[in-house]
């Protein structure tokens, strides 16, 4: 008897750690962009479907309603604060605003010539605020691996580190501010990356998009995959940007650097409070 209450004991035990771990994060859907994501709970998510009656929302904007203005202007569909030092951002735009080049660079299968692309790229690039970084591999290895080009946005008071990806018809920027220091910390920056890992595209548009090209590479263990320092495992190649494709990124610094500027403010505002 004794030996029974003891196995239900540790099944119950079980049954509550489960239980547990899994309400320690939740799933968000951005449909326009068909991905999905998960995020820890203790994280505050701003997204075009939360409850009008949040109570996070007052903490940022007048209402529900100026959120949700402030979303569609700026194409904004997600800020997460994961803690007070920074905030994480998706935007997605139509990917015909994109230059065609920019897409074939994220399309190339080939590694060698995606490589050399991407050099020619990078030597074309004008000096500036703007600057390419490479492409990234948001995991690789994994079920869901993307590429992105990667970009830092410098304004006055803080850098922005920026990743772009052309998926389906549209095109997805996911970036980070600091809301402290000038930049992000490597623990930050290592949280941005995962947020990359973690997002999950549609099967019809990893079909007929673009995902990352398939490389041979040792599977990895799901603790491995996990693991922020695993995330800075990257791939990066360098390449170039047509005129009108540098043109059309200095758009997107323009309206992520207002998006960003607009963050900042509201993070301010909260701790005005």
């Amino acid at each position: 008897m004794k030996k029974a209450f003891i196995i239900i004991a540790a099944i119950s035990l079980m049954l509550c750690f489960c239980v547990s771990v899994s309400a320690a994060e939740t799933n968000y859907r951005i449909e326009e962009g068909k991905m999905s994501l998960q995020l820890p709970d203790s994280w505050v998510v701003y997204t075009r479907d939360m409850p009008k009656e949040d109570a996070n929302i007052a903490a940022y904007y007048t209402n529900h309603t100026e959120m949700i203005a402030y979303m569609e202007k700026y194409k904004v569909y997600m800020e997460a604060l994961p803690n007070e030092k920074m905030m994480i951002g998706i935007k997605i735009w139509p990917a015909e605003e994109l230059s065609n080049q920019f897409r074939e660079l994220l399309g190339t299968e080939d590694k060698i010539e995606r490589e050399k692309k991407l050099t020619d790229m990078m030597d074309n690039a004008p000096a500036g605020d703007v600057q390419l970084v490479g492409l990234y591999e948001s995991n690789p290895g994994g079920s869901s691996n993307w590429l992105y080009l990667e970009n830092t946005i410098a304004t006055e008071h803080y850098v922005v580190d920026q990743y772009i990806a052309v998926v389906g018809d549209k095109a997805v920027f996911v970036y980070g501010v600091p809301t402290e220091d000038y930049m992000l910390s490597t623990d930050n920056k290592a949280i941005l990356e995962q947020v990359l890992g973690k997002i999950v595209y549609d099967k019809s548009v990893m079909t007929s998009s673009s995902p990352a090209p398939k490389q041979e590479t040792t599977p990895q263990s799901p603790s491995q995959q996990d693991s922020f320092a695993n995330q800075n495992n990257q791939t990066t190649a360098r390449t170039g940007l047509d005129m009108r494709t540098i043109l059309l990124i200095g758009l997107a610094v323009v309206v992520v650097s207002v998006v960003a500027i607009v963050g900042m403010k509201l993070l301010r505002k909260k701790k005005s409070l």
